[in-house]
């Protein structure tokens, strides 16, 4: 996943300006075609549409009650019997409390789940996110330049999901709508568009969603998951720690795609070391956005 952040290194600004920023001309000619899904009635065009926005709530319930892949054994559950790993065991994270292992077995479970445009529920997903981070009112095309205005790499959505699944669109879904994170979405998208330091957003996004699912894999966030008696709403505000680490130092330090690999390895290195008290300064972190 981290390649993926770092191959937006471009040799030149031009292809960055491109990649980053699609023209209104592409996009005014995306807009007159019609979208696969949603916008055809017996095969006739219709108006374009308008469907409803969705909550993370709303699509975390959907999901749940979905037919899911059964995820890899990933609960962390460390052998603290042998007296030869005595030292691990020192060293060793909490159990997560056994309570929380079907909602932990959810999350990878949702992250094996590929996305797929027929799925009205998948459509209304990524229609939100693109309309709250840009102010478009109608639903935008299936496919073309336009999902790069929000940080995809290419035309379609779903080849980059293929990471993290639905879990990295849902939390991309919380970025851009969740009351406390919103703000801090649209600063991350204004500087994503930026001439001076453009990224692409979505693949970031991605990105810490996989550095947050390593996070919750290696148990460094099954103390504060007990805590909280959550595990997906721990995972978004470790996410939410990590993205805003990366702004903030991505704005006040002045860095370009070249220092991305770089930068994603320190937001993962420092996060991980200092998770209970991240996530418990977020509310005044996100405050000054």
């Amino acid at each position: 996943m981290e390649d993926k952040f770092r191959s937006g290194d471009l040799k030149n600004k031009s292809n960055l300006n491109r990649i980053c920023r699609p023209s209104l001309e592409d996009i005014g000619e995306e807009w007159n075609q019609v979208p696969t899904f949603g916008l055809k009635e017996n095969g006739k065009e219709t108006k374009p549409v308008k469907t409803m926005l969705i909550t993370v709530d709303e699509a975390f319930c959907y999901l749940r009650s979905s037919e899911l892949p059964i995820p890899e054994h990933h609960f962390i559950g460390p052998d603290r019997l042998k007296w030869s790993d005595m030292f691990h065991w020192l060293r060793a994270p909490p159990k997560l409390d056994s309570g929380l292992k079907p909602e932990y077995d959810l999350v990878f479970a949702i992250a094996q789940c590929s996305f797929d445009w027929s799925d009205s529920v998948h459509w209304r997903m990524v229609q939100t996110i693109y309309k709250q981070l840009t102010g478009a009112k109608l639903d935008c095309p299936q496919f073309g330049s336009h999902w790069q205005e929000i940080g995809f790499q290419g035309s379609d959505p779903s080849t980059d999901l293929r990471g993290v699944g639905m879990l990295g669109l849902m939390q991309f879904l919380y970025l851009a709508t969740n009351t406390p994170t919103r703000p801090l979405s649209l600063k991350l998208h204004t500087v994503a568009n930026s001439e001076t330091q453009p990224f692409p957003l979505a693949v970031l996004s991605l990105n810490v969603t996989n550095i947050a699912l390593n996070a919750l894999r290696a148990g460094r966030l099954n103390k504060e998951c007990n805590a909280r008696h959550s595990v997906f709403d721990v995972l978004n505000l470790f996410y939410t720690v990590v993205i805003n680490y990366i702004y903030v130092r991505w704005t006040g330090e002045h860095k370009s795609l070249k220092d991305s690999g770089v930068l994603l390895k320190d937001a993962e290195r420092y996060c991980n070391k200092h998770v209970r008290r991240l996530v418990r300064e977020l509310p005044t972190a996100l405050s000054k956005h």
